[in-house]
């Protein structure tokens, strides 16, 4: 029983880290326009800096907007490595 506990607790640890590394790594960047297409079942993608770059994306299937989240990325102190 004891050898149990120990493989949960060491699963439950090692998913929390890669969790955490996961979580930190996708924070980083964060591009100012989303573009979402109609015709691949709402398909989106947020990897635009410019809003060119995003309407050659959807190129008239689809339609941009800007990324909520750069900008309250944009608002926040950047972290020291």
């Amino acid at each position: 029983m004891k050898t149990f506990s120990f493989l949960l607790v060491a699963a439950a640890a090692a998913f929390t880290a890669t969790m955490m590394t996961t979580a930190v790594a996708r924070a980083d960047v964060e591009f100012a326009w989303c573009g979402f297409l109609s015709i691949s079942g709402g398909a989106q993608s947020c990897t635009f800096n410019t809003i060119d770059q995003c309407r050659a994306y959807v190129a008239g299937s689809g339609f941009c907007e800007r990324n909520p989240r750069a900008s309250a990325m944009a608002q926040m102190p950047k972290r020291v490595r």
